[in-house]
């Protein structure tokens, strides 16, 4: 088929070290977050902002798009919501200084 067409354009991206969330599709570290079904749905993009405040040795904010591709047990509300950083010992170390307060927006098409 690729031969016979040109413009035909197959690819598929993924990192072999993203697991798998509630959603059925790879965790992209920095932009997937968990949330509570309950109160989302899966795939929905969100803004997220969050400031540390004097919390120690964390990163002073995250501000960033967001999708929200998985959920977990201790994720209850409306405004919770858990940022998934990747795979590794840099991430690990990121993940354990996040515990900002947020304030997060669904981002809709407009009508």
């Amino acid at each position: 088929m690729m031969n016979l067409n040109p413009r035909y354009a197959f690819f598929k991206i993924e990192d072999p070290h993203d697991p798998l969330g509630a959603a059925g599709v790879p965790l992209p570290g920095g932009s997937a977050i968990a949330v509570d079904p309950a109160h989302h749905q899966y795939g929905d993009l969100y803004w997220i902002d969050a400031n540390a405040g004097a919390l120690k040795d964390a990163f002073p904010q995250y501000q960033r798009m967001v999708s929200a591709l998985d959920t977990g047990g201790a994720i209850k509300g409306k405004i919770r919501a858990d940022l998934y950083m990747g795979h590794g010992a840099r991430a690990g170390t990121e993940a354990g200084r996040v515990k900002h307060k947020l304030k997060m927006w669904r981002i809709v098409p407009k009508h």
